[in-house]
């Protein structure tokens, strides 16, 4: 079975299977030729109304074909044998989720799709156009549109996706396995995502500039013309003077040190700069403004700078959206940055040791900082923080320094939640000194917050305590600090 199935994809792939798209006149195929095919759609004798009852009728290597004259099928599909599903035309038979789950679930080893527009997947993150769960899967000469995820292709090996067209999906293809092969595919505002290496990759485009993709490359310059940027196991890649717009995620740097990205223009993205686990890279004079979620990220990556950057209008949902966020990233320093007009200007999770200096963060919606989720020695210094709602969020964090700042024309300036673990220290909660609180201050500024502390974590309620507690600025500022 396996050995016709790869005689299929190699006729497909190269022209032969064209024939696929050609209308057959609502009538079956002569089983002479074409054995264990099951018919839905058309005007033939025991051809079935829904897809999934084909499939469900179908045995192992069966081949299910579509007509286009019953589209759209209004399913969500679970394919659970190896079978060929085939549509008459890819522009005319639909198959919309309804909004509701994947479209198309395949869990079963060697399936073939083609053919066919595959759209409306439900608004959950991770909803697919079609969800790859198993291997040796073949997605080719497709249409895949306005879906969260177009593909998902996760844990699963030896995938191919080739020749389709992706348009306004949340995300167009999303990796996070190995030994796929992604070629000449076409996507319209959306791209890909990938995380892990080992992949082909390549001959993709963005709004028809090419998709560039680097993996175990190192001393490369780029800095011409293409649609969007992934790096994998790089190092010495310097990114410089490109302009990147409706995409999925601008630049993509997974396991990469080294790096180099400056004076780009990224908007209208879903996100503009992600770091995954990278190291010792440096992001310098980007403009990132309108993107969908989050200006720049750094997840799992330490040792990064990012100096002279602007991320603005970064807009789309409450909270969530940021001009930078760290999750579970170290010892960065984020310095001289301008972060205006977002939800939230920066948001730090479970990320320790970064310093975050003398940067401007004004007129953001509902946040200027937020450190959450345990972070730990953190210097946040010197800079402005203005006109938002509040200017400073501390929740669950322990020992962080805040000192120099300016904190003026907010509507609060700071609430303080500090949690400790096992043991109490409380002189090691959070250190508050020198900063601007509105106005010139001779008198101590006095702050009132919350300390939480938790012996166990194990037990209910963690046999520990919450009270109301007294946080003290014992020098603020007379004067402003922060210079422009």
């Amino acid at each position: 079975m396996k050995k016709i199935f790869c005689l299929l994809i190699i006729l497909i792939i190269f022209g032969a299977a064209s024939s696929y798209a050609i209308p057959l006149e609502k009538q079956n195929i002569s089983n002479a030729f074409y054995e264990n095919i099951l018919y839905v759609g058309g005007g033939g004798p025991g051809n079935y109304t829904n897809i999934q009852d084909a499939l469900d009728a179908a045995s192992e290597g069966d081949t299910v074909f579509v007509y286009d004259d019953s589209s759209p099928y209004n399913e969500n599909i679970l394919i659970e044998k190896t079978v060929e599903l085939i549509g008459e035309n890819k522009e005319t038979t639909v198959i919309n989720g309804d909004s509701a789950g994947s479209v198309i679930v395949i869990l079963a080893e060697y399936v073939l799709i083609t053919g066919f527009s595959i759209q409306m997947t439900g608004i959950s993150e991770g909803n697919a156009g079609i969800s790859v769960r198993n291997n040796h899967s073949i997605i080719t000469d497709n249409i895949i549109l306005n879906n969260d995820w177009g593909i998902s292709i996760y844990y699963t090996v030896y995938c191919t996706v080739i020749g389709n067209r992706f348009l306004n999906n949340n995300c167009g293809l999303y990796i996070r396995s190995q030994g796929n092969t992604i070629k000449e595919n076409q996507f319209f505002n959306d791209g890909i995502y990938v995380s892990t290496s080992g992949n082909i990759i390549e001959d993709n485009t963005a709004n028809y500039k090419p998709i560039i993709y680097l993996e175990g490359e190192n001393n490369n310059l780029i800095d011409y013309e293409c649609g969007q940027i992934i790096l994998v196991d790089c190092s010495c890649i310097t990114i410089q003077n490109l302009r990147i717009t409706k995409t999925d995620t601008g630049i993509i740097l997974s396991n990469c040190e080294n790096c180099h990205i400056v004076a780009n223009d990224i908007l209208n993205c879903k996100s503009g700069i992600k770091l995954v686990n990278s190291n010792y890279n440096n992001l310098s004079y980007n403009d990132l403004y309108q993107n969908k979620n989050t200006g720049i990220t750094l997840s799992g990556s330490d040792y990064n700078t990012l100096e002279h950057n602007i991320c603005s209008e970064h807009l789309l949902g409450k909270y969530r959206y940021h001009g930078l966020y760290l999750e579970g990233a170290d010892n960065n320093t984020i310095k001289n940055n301008i972060f205006m007009d977002n939800n939230v200007g920066i948001g730090c999770s479970v990320s320790d040791d970064n310093i975050i200096s003398e940067n401007s963060i004004s007129d953001n919606i509902y946040i200027g900082i937020i450190l959450e989720g345990q972070c730990e020695r953190n210097s946040i210094k010197t800079n402005r923080i203005k006109g938002i709602s509040v200017g400073m969020v501390l929740d669950d964090i322990g020992f962080n320094y805040i000192l120099n700042n300016d904190f003026y024309e907010n509507n609060e300036n700071i609430r303080i939640e500090v949690l400790q673990l096992h043991k109490i220290r409380l002189f090691q909660m959070v250190k508050i000194s020198g900063n601007y609180w509105d106005k010139a201050r001779i008198l101590p500024k006095f702050i009132l917050g919350v300390y939480d502390y938790v012996y166990d974590e194990d037990i209910p309620w963690g046999g520990g305590f919450r009270i109301s507690w007294i946080y003290v600025d014992w020098h603020p500022a007379k004067e402003h600090n922060f210079q422009s």
